[in-house]
């Protein structure tokens, strides 16, 4: 199944590079560009959902698989970033980076890129234009854990839908979640990734706006 879904697609976003390197191609044909622009990004907004789809099949399955390595933290928080550049741009959000001298970390370095990724997307979908968002990482030696936050300027989450933030396909308003581009699966995703480490995930309110996400990695030995 997930050779049949992924396939069509990846076929559709590898004939993109190669009308764009045909001598037939204008460079300044302005409406061609836009066109292959709007077949890729949607094409990756569909690959996105499709790998979110069989994640949670795995989950639900009780099988995600994890390949446990070690690896920088940094690094992938440094890979998010340069990944969301272009949502963060479209917003003009301001995203701020704030790590320590940070130790390794073992665990599954794809599911952890991926459930971060998840949380700062969400960030950047609910925050307001022109506002910002901090990410922060730091180990807590007293517990041994490395705390992960993302902290956003956004509209917040009701307090009668705190319990509800990581349920699958959960929304909190539909008119604003369409125009966003929510599809309720990437906190469901990013928490059952950071409870199957063995970690913590939950959020709290911000004293002005908005909310901040933490996860919790202890450190293995």
């Amino acid at each position: 199944l997930s050779h049949e879904l992924r396939t069509p697609l990846t076929c559709i976003k590898g004939a993109i590079p190669v009308l764009q390197s045909r001598p037939s191609f204008k460079e300044d044909d302005q409406l061609s560009i836009k066109m292959l622009d709007i077949i890729e990004r949607n094409a990756n907004q569909l690959l996105k959902i499709i790998n979110n789809m069989l994640d949670v099949a795995c989950i639900q399955k009780n099988s995600l698989g994890l390949h446990f390595s070690t690896f920088s933290p940094s690094e992938i928080i440094r890979e998010i970033k340069k990944e969301t550049e272009a949502s963060l741009k479209k917003k003009r959000l301001d995203l701020h980076i704030h790590m320590d001298r940070l130790p390794d970390l073992k665990a599954d370095k794809n599911k952890i890129k991926k459930a971060w990724y998840n949380i700062v997307e969400n960030s950047i979908k609910f925050s307001s234009e022109g506002s910002s968002i901090h990410i922060r990482c730091h180990h807590d030696k007293k517990e041994d854990a490395l705390i992960f936050s993302v902290r956003d300027e956004g509209r917040g989450i009701a307090p009668g839908n705190s319990d509800k933030i990581f349920t699958l396909f959960w929304q909190q308003d539909s008119s604003h979640t369409r125009e966003a581009g929510g599809s309720g699966l990437g906190l469901y995703i990013a928490k059952n990734i950071i409870n199957a480490h063995n970690g913590n995930i939950w959020f709290e309110h911000n004293k002005t706006r908005g909310v901040t996400f933490y996860t919790r990695l202890f450190l293995k030995k």
